[in-house]
Order: structure tokens, then C-alpha cells, then sequence
């Protein structure tokens, strides 16, 4: 009986381990498809408005304390010729990782892209870089790079990326 009843034990025991994370991972799926749509939405509305604070606040705390992201953001919105229609783009993810420590996620990140934006006869794609978990430094967790291309080509990127090998000007 005890043979039969260990392995039991523990298949049951990995099962619901098992259960738990796939809980945890579809709640994120849930969230970050929300989240998605959201900065999506907000997006747009501060490119066509060209509004530099409220695009500013989007983005990771890390972000937000570099002095020159206002500087950034007004070069990145000199790109755009005219007003985003919301109707005529697509919206895909792109790549990214997770890394999952003993069944907890600890880092989660991926590109949303905006493709098929034409304005005045050009193309614009924009990728949209976000960290949903970063459990090892939390002011990481936002958006961290933006990425604009006019038909095909790389022409402005706004991007805080942190080497977690130095130390950072800002403390």
C-alpha cells in the first residue's frame, strides 16, 4: 500500500505545483492583453496630440528619471506627419521572454507592435518594448523603448535599457 501511495502523493503534489503556475501565467496573459490594448490606445492619442508629459509618464520608472526622455519623445514625435487613424493599423506581439524561478515568474517582457499606420503616403510601425514582471529591479516594470519605422526603416528609437552590470547615474 505505502508503494502505491507515495508516487500518488507526489504526482498529486507536482499536479497541483503544476496547476498553480499555469493560474499565475494565464492571469498575466489576462492582464497584459488588457494592459496591451490600453497603452495602445493611449499612445495614439498622445502622438496625435503631441503630448510629451503624458507620453513621458508612460514609461518605466527608470525612464522617467533620465533628464533628457522629454528631449527624446519631442525628436520622436517630429517623425509624424499627420494623425494616426486607429482603424488602419494592425497590432501583434512580437518577441520576448519569460523566466519562471521555482514555479514564480520573475521576468516577463515583450514587443507589441503597431503595423499598416499610413500617413501621407508613408508606412509607420511602432514596437512598443514593456516589462510586465521584473522582479529583480521593479522601476524596470513598464514601458522601456519605443521604436518608430517609416517604411522599413529604423528612423528614431526612445530606449532605456539598464545594464544591471553598472551603476546608474541617477542612484
Amino acid at each position: 500500500m505505502k508503494k502505491i501511495l507515495r508516487p500518488l502523493c507526489f504526482f498529486i503534489t507536482i499536479l497541483l505545483l503544476t496547476s498553480c503556475v499555469a493560474e499565475e501565467s494565464m492571469k498575466l496573459d489576462k492582464r497584459k492583453n488588457k494592459e496591451r490594448k490600453q497603452i495602445v490606445e493611449e499612445l495614439v492619442e498622445y502622438i496625435n496630440k503631441k503630448d510629451v508629459k503624458s507620453l513621458e509618464n508612460m514609461f518605466c520608472e527608470y525612464a522617467r528619471k533620465q533628464s533628457d526622455i522629454g528631449e527624446k519623445i519631442e525628436e520622436f514625435y517630429d517623425f509624424f506627419d499627420g494623425k494616426i487613424e486607429k482603424k488602419q493599423m494592425t497590432i501583434s506581439t512580437g518577441s520576448g521572454e519569460a523566466a519562471k524561478v521555482e514555479g514564480n515568474i520573475e521576468l516577463d517582457w515583450d514587443v507589441t507592435e503597431l503595423k499598416n499606420i499610413v500617413i501621407d503616403g508613408k508606412i509607420y510601425e511602432i514596437h512598443i518594448s514593456v516589462h510586465w514582471i521584473d522582479e529583480d529591479d521593479k522601476e524596470l516594470e513598464g514601458i522601456s523603448a519605443i521604436t518608430l519605422y517609416v517604411d522599413d526603416k529604423k528612423v528614431n528609437e526612445i530606449s532605456y535599457i539598464k545594464n544591471p552590470y553598472e551603476e546608474d547615474e541617477n542612484g
